[in-house]
């Protein structure tokens, strides 16, 4: 009843019984199953349909990294693992991250920038622009702030294998909507 008002092009889909045939007899069991004319039915599953709801897009900071401080920290959360991915969403992870990007975002002097290379204001922006989304974070909350550490380039053999160079990407934001609010309230009164 439920999946036919909700998701009609699901239902009509089902076949009408289900293809397995059971010719044991099941022993009915207190509390899951119910008697009555002489049949007994036992709960066998429970399907749920369950859908997120609507969000903002997340905003995005890709960053190519090749500070040792930001590479220990991969190295830390992945396992010692050169060439492996790390994702950072607990408040401890996220809050290392801050403290290594605190100390990396240079401090401006007026009249510093105008012989700098382009490249490393940009670097130095994007940095600066990583710190202030997490600061603002506040909570460091996983659902609405996630960091990907993707090594890129690697020195060394074997056990003495250390990454160099590595693609930071920082997603944040993907608040709910009006609609989603809308739907999370009319989808849990149901």
């Amino acid at each position: 009843m439920c999946l036919d008002a909700k998701a009609p092009h699901l239902s009509s889909t089902l076949p009408p019984t289900l293809p397995w045939k059971f010719n044991k007899h099941v022993q009915p069991n207190k509390g899951l199953t119910r008697q009555g004319n002489g049949n007994s039915e036992e709960l066998r599953c429970v399907i749920a349909v369950i859908r997120h709801g609507d969000r903002t897009p997340k905003q995005k900071v890709n960053l190519n990294v090749t500070e040792e401080k930001l590479l220990n920290l991969m190295l830390k959360y992945n396992g010692g693992k050169p060439r492996a991915e790390t994702k950072l969403k607990s408040a401890v992870q996220l809050q290392d991250l801050l403290d290594a990007t605190r100390m990396l975002v240079p401090r401006t002097r007026p009249g510093r920038e105008s012989d700098s290379d382009p490249e490393d204001l940009e670097h130095a922006e994007k940095l600066r622009q990583v710190k202030a989304v997490i600061e603002e974070g506040g909570n460091f909350s996983g659902i609405y702030m996630k960091v990907q550490l993707k090594p890129l380039k690697w020195e060394g053999e074997g056990e003495e294998e250390r990454p160099v160079e590595a693609l930071m990407i920082l997603k944040y934001g993907g608040v709910l909507t009006h609609a989603g609010r809308k739907q999370v309230f009319t989808y849990s009164t149901i």
